[in-house]
């Protein structure tokens, strides 16, 4: 997939958080802000933005599973330390999963609305006071993009099976 329409101008000394490896959108997204200088990014998408020659920056990876909000705590506290002193321009919210089964997190929230949502909103709200200190720093805004992909097209809801937990 090719994001055509996506352009980003030429930006030096800016600090990306992504979530997610770089594939599908993420992927896009990268080779398109690939100028950027940091980007904290999986593990497996580091190796494929180095493969793709983008090394024009540091790139650095810091763990993050979003099935656990303490995870998510602590990647935003490792975030706010490596980037004391400094800003947050960009905060990419891509990772996302699809499952087939029901699975509830160690946290009691079921598994996609826990990775898919609930963990981005915790991420954001934990890196805003940064990226408003960085807004106001450098007098333009910061910006925030959650991605999403169109696998609900062929689902549906059962409510019945969220208010019970039971998967029929």
């Amino acid at each position: 997939m090719e994001i055509d329409h996506f352009r980003t101008e030429k930006r030096s000394n800016q600090v990306v958080v992504m979530t997610g490896g770089p594939r599908g959108i993420g992927f896009d997204i990268v080779k398109n802000c690939f100028r950027v200088r940091n980007i904290a990014a999986s593990e497996n998408g580091i190796l494929e933005i180095r493969h793709l020659g983008i090394s024009s920056g540091r790139v650095k990876f810091l763990n993050l599973d979003l099935k656990s909000l303490r995870s998510v705590r602590k990647f935003a506290n490792e975030v706010l330390a490596s980037t004391e002193g400094s800003r947050i321009d960009l905060l990419l919210n891509n990772a996302g999963i699809v499952s087939p089964s029901y699975e509830v997190t160690q946290d009691g929230y079921e598994s996609i609305f826990q990775v898919n949502y609930l963990s981005h909103f915790l991420l954001t709200n934990l890196l805003l006071p940064r990226m408003r200190d960085t807004a106001v720093k450098k007098n333009e805004s910061c910006h925030i993009l959650n991605t999403s992909s169109d696998t609900n097209r062929g689902g549906r809801i059962d409510f019945t099976e969220l208010e019970t937990g039971q998967n029929k």
